[in-house]
C-alpha cells in the first residue's frame, strides 16, 4: 500500500517552538491528512496489518537530523494505526524514515513484514 501526499510539511516536533495548541494543531493537521489520503486511496475498509514494515519519506527542500527526521514522521505512523497497522510496537512494526530533496511532500509505504 503506497500513500502519496502533495504539499504536505512534516516539521520536527521536538524543534518546535510556542504555545503547546500550534504543536497540537500540527500534529492534528498531519493525522488529519493522512487519514484522508487513505480514504482517497481506498483504503479506508482494508484489514490492518498485524507485523508491517512502514517507510516514510519525508520530501523537503532541506534534509534533517535523524532525530529530528523520526520526530517529524511520528504524526504519520499514530494516524495509520488502528488503520493500515494494528499497533507501531517494535515486535510488530518495523518503522523506517527517509528523506529526500525536492517539493514539499510525504510517501508512505505499507508492506506486510516477512
Amino acid at each position: 500500500m503506497k500513500l502519496v501526499i502533495e504539499g504536505l510539511k512534516l516539521r520536527s516536533l521536538a524543534n518546535m517552538r510556542g504555545h503547546w495548541s500550534v504543536i497540537a494543531k500540527h500534529k492534528k493537521r498531519v493525522q488529519c491528512e493522512v487519514i484522508y489520503a487513505i480514504h482517497a486511496a481506498g483504503l479506508a475498509n482494508a484489514e490492518p496489518l498485524a507485523k508491517a514494515t512502514v517507510t516514510v519519506t519525508r520530501v523537503g527542500p532541506r534534509a534533517l537530523d535523524i532525530d529530528n527526521l523520526y520526530s517529524s514522521i511520528k504524526s504519520c505512523v499514530d494516524a495509520l494505526k488502528g488503520r493500515l497497522i494494528e499497533d507501531d510496537a517494535p515486535d510488530k512494526c518495523k518503522i523506517v524514515a527517509e528523506q529526500r530533496k525536492g517539493e514539499y511532500q510525504v510517501e508512505i509505504d505499507v508492506s506486510e513484514m516477512v
